[in-house]
C-alpha cells in the first residue's frame, strides 16, 4: 500500500453544537467543542509553532497553578523565562497581590543570570521575613535556567 502524502485535508462537519474536524489519509478524528477561529488557523496548513508552544506551556502553567497556592506566610515563588532574560515573583495567591519580583540581571551568560536572579529574589524574601515558599516553575521543565533558579534560592536560604 503506498504512503499517502504528508499534507491532508480537514473537513469540517457540525453535529449537535460540536465541530467534527476529519483528517483524510491520517484516520486522525477529533471530536471536540472548537471556534470558528480554530479551524480558520488550522484549514489553510500553516502553524505558528511559537505560538502553539507558548498556548502549552500556558496550559501547563494553569494546571500547576490549580495544586500550588501561594499564602502572605509561604508565597509562590513563580519563574517566567523569556529567550533573553529571566524573571522571578513571589506571589500572594490569597490576596492577589505581587510581595516583590526581581528582573534580570545583566551578566555574561543567561545561566549566571539565572542565578543572580534566584540569590537576589532569596535576599528580599528574607529582608521581608519569608524564609518558605512554594516553587512554580510557569509551565517550563525544571531543567536549565530555572532549575539555577530554583536552586541559588535554595542556597541563598528559602526553603521548598
Amino acid at each position: 500500500m503506498a504512503r499517502q502524502s504528508a499534507k491532508c485535508k480537514i473537513l469540517k462537519t457540525e453535529l449537535l453544537g460540536y465541530i467534527l474536524y476529519f483528517t483524510i489519509y491520517n484516520l486522525h478524528f477529533a471530536f471536540a467543542e472548537q471556534s470558528e477561529a480554530y479551524f480558520e488557523r488550522r484549514s489553510n496548513g500553516v502553524r505558528d509553532k511559537s505560538k502553539e508552544k507558548r498556548e502549552t506551556r500556558k496550559r501547563r502553567h494553569k494546571r500547576i497553578i490549580k495544586r500550588i497556592k501561594g499564602t502572605s506566610a509561604r508565597p509562590r515563588l513563580c519563574v517566567f523565562r523569556s529567550l533573553k532574560h529571566i524573571y522571578a515573583q513571589l506571589i500572594d495567591d490569597v490576596s492577589h497581590r505581587t510581595i516583590c519580583s526581581v528582573g534580570a540581571i545583566s551578566q555574561k551568560t543567561k545561566m549566571a543570570e539565572s542565578e543572580a536572579v534566584g540569590k537576589t529574589i532569596a535576599e528580599k524574601a528574607q529582608q521581608m521575613g519569608i524564609k518558605e515558599v512554594v516553587f512554580d516553575r510557569g509551565g517550563y521543565l525544571y531543567h536549565g535556567r530555572v532549575k539555577a533558579v530554583a536552586e541559588a534560592a535554595r542556597k541563598a536560604g528559602l526553603k521548598f
